[in-house]
């Protein structure tokens, strides 16, 4: 059964979605027969990622809500952090901003208790793009700059130049164009030598 989730994970980073799909869900029929709890949450939240990546978010919704649900069976507290920031960036993607606000706050709540500095920062990250959606920049910069600094410490090259990409974005909308401009240099500077297109190409957006 892991062999094949893991098989399926190995398709997903290739773009094979659909082949990701076949040998996840045959995975997690063979761990809802051993119910292997575990397992077959972080089964279910592979599936999600793979149908998030494909655009589906509503079916990656429901996974998540199963996945969660395994994790709080079996009392696994980094599991219950994961998807629930998982579930808060779909229901952002589904435009319902307050579900995925509750959602990304318990899993940040979760990620400190536990000591997660790149749990909390994706969970800061996520506050921060809700918060940004309502205009609300200010604690949109606060909220990406704390994501900037645990990802600073725990050395993330693309969480960096993401978070910088970000916050230079929020920063031009606060009226502070010089240090914006600083700013989206700095992480085009780390993203370019990090080999991180998506991220250069955010770069390159924000300083045209």
């Amino acid at each position: 059964a892991k062999a094949l989730t893991r098989s399926g994970g190995f398709r997903s980073g290739l773009g094979r979605y659909d082949e990701a799909i076949q040998h996840i869900e045959e995975g997690i029929r063979l761990l809802r027969v051993l119910d292997e709890r575990r397992e077959l949450g972080l089964a279910l939240n592979m599936l999600a990622a793979v149908h998030h990546m494909k655009g589906d978010f509503r079916t990656s919704r429901v996974l998540l809500e199963e996945s969660l649900e395994h994790f709080r069976h079996v009392h696994d507290g980094w599991g219950v952090a994961f998807s629930l920031n998982d579930l808060g960036l779909v229901s952002y993607l589904l435009e319902e901003n307050l579900e995925a606000e509750r959602f990304c706050e318990e899993s940040r709540s979760m990620f400190r208790a536990i000591g997660d500095r790149r749990g909390t920062a994706f969970a800061d990250y996520n506050l921060a793009m809700i918060a940004e959606r309502r205009g609300d920049f200010a604690r949109a910069k606060a909220l990406y700059e704390e994501s900037l600094s645990m990802r600073e410490f725990s050395h993330d090259r693309w969480g960096i130049a993401a978070s910088m990409v970000q916050l230079g974005a929020v920063m031009q909308q606060l009226g502070d164009t010089a240090a914006a401009r600083d700013m989206l240099v700095k992480a085009l500077g780390i993203a370019w030598d990090s080999s991180v297109t998506p991220v250069v190409l955010d770069a390159l957006v924000e300083l045209a």
